[in-house]
């Protein structure tokens, strides 16, 4: 009997301990997803945050880097480690026209394409308009070369002439004077640029030679050098934009001396920074150190440098940088300023919506050309 009333009581707890109803679980389903979904939305969105911030700070890194780069050479336009004279003497073969190849080599008297500007439809002569290969100019972007000198050696006044003693041959940045290096000597009256012909050492002067590549037409220098003279690397270079590459999207490249360990001195491209869309240039025109209007590559009346007639004395650049590869950043297009190719020199520009939900940033500055504001 006692048993009887103990299976009795069992089925009685067990009725009472019996699983959820399917209307509980359904609840605690909806419950459950409605939370997942908090969750999932929370890390879309932290995640989608995160992406925005490190796409913003490298556009801005790469930005002021940019400029950096472009701006410190513009500044140094006609450098040559001595005050502006009257004559330049260019030994170096195959000059010309600043307008050919050979470009990078034409350092002549009174600075005629030291620095030289090119607007979104000329063509530069250092390198073709593409946008289907790497490295070359993608056109209704501007390019701009620059010549002068970087650095600086200092000439030994014991030298005899026509060969020069270095108190020191190492760079301020590394590496050291050598082979087919091209440099520019100069003193308050004069200055010459050539190629250098041997090895320079300790023991070994820097020698000039009618030989190498592109080579020194003469031997002679025409202008006397030593006392107080001194001398620094030529460094010519060209800025512009191209198809990256990686074959995505555009960068921002340099046109670079390079010398190779036979001597043999030529231009070569080198890639800076990735994201880099557009460059638009202008060019501030005046006299007597004083600008007074800013004007498009078409229309600078002259490149060569004049104190007394309309030069160009500072410059104005615009770069439009990318979230590189990064899309869908921004909930629909995005709206920036930024100049036409040509038209928009006295203007902050024109509105342009962008083609795609990339994030865009447009960075601004002014050089002033110092050997031209003197």
């Amino acid at each position: 009997m006692s048993n009887n009333r103990n299976i009795r009581f069992s089925l009685r707890e067990v009725r009472r301990q019996g699983g959820f109803s399917m209307v509980e679980i359904m609840v605690g389903i909806t419950v459950s997803m409605i939370l997942m979904t908090g969750v999932i939305q929370l890390f879309v969105g932290n995640k989608q945050t995160y992406r925005f911030h490190e796409a913003l700070a490298r556009i801005q890194e790469n930005g002021r880097f940019s400029l950096e780069m472009v701006s410190n050479n513009i500044r140094m336009a006609g450098f040559t480690g001595c005050p502006l004279s009257g004559t330049v003497e260019n030994v170096l073969n195959n000059t010309g026209a600043w307008t050919g190849v050979d470009w990078w080599k034409n350092f002549q008297t009174g600075w005629p394409g030291s620095l030289v500007g090119y607007d979104g439809t000329q063509v530069h002569p250092g390198v073709a308009f593409d946008s289907v290969h790497v490295a070359r100019r993608i056109q209704d972007t501007d390019a701009i070369t620059i010549l002068g000198g970087s650095g600086g050696y200092s000439i030994d006044p014991t030298s005899v002439i026509p060969t020069f003693k270095l108190m020191q041959l190492n760079r301020p940045n590394g590496g050291t004077l050598g082979l087919g290096n091209l440099v520019i000597v100069c003193n308050t009256q004069n200055t010459s640029l050539f190629q250098v012909s041997n090895t320079p050492s300790a023991t070994v002067p820097v020698a000039h030679a009618a030989t190498g590549n592109p080579g020194n037409s003469t031997a002679a220098l025409v202008s006397s050098y030593v006392t107080q003279s001194s001398m620094v690397d030529y460094a010519p270079t060209a800025f512009y934009v191209g198809l990256s590459v990686s074959g995505t999207t555009r960068s921002l490249y340099q046109l670079q001396l390079q010398v190779t360990s036979t001597g043999v001195a030529s231009m070569v491209a080198q890639e800076l920074l990735e994201g880099v869309e557009n460059m638009q240039i202008f060019y501030g025109v005046g006299t007597n150190g004083i600008v007074t209007q800013y004007l498009d590559a078409t229309n600078v009346p002259s490149w060569s440098y004049s104190s007394t007639t309309p030069s160009v004395l500072s410059v104005r650049i615009h770069l439009l940088v990318s979230s590189q590869n990064e899309n869908n950043l921004v909930n629909q297009p995005q709206t920036y300023i930024f100049p036409n190719d040509t038209g928009d020199s006295a203007t902050m520009g024109r509105t342009v919506l962008a083609a795609d939900r990339r994030l865009y940033q447009v960075f601004s500055t002014t050089i002033g050309i110092r050997n031209r504001l003197q």
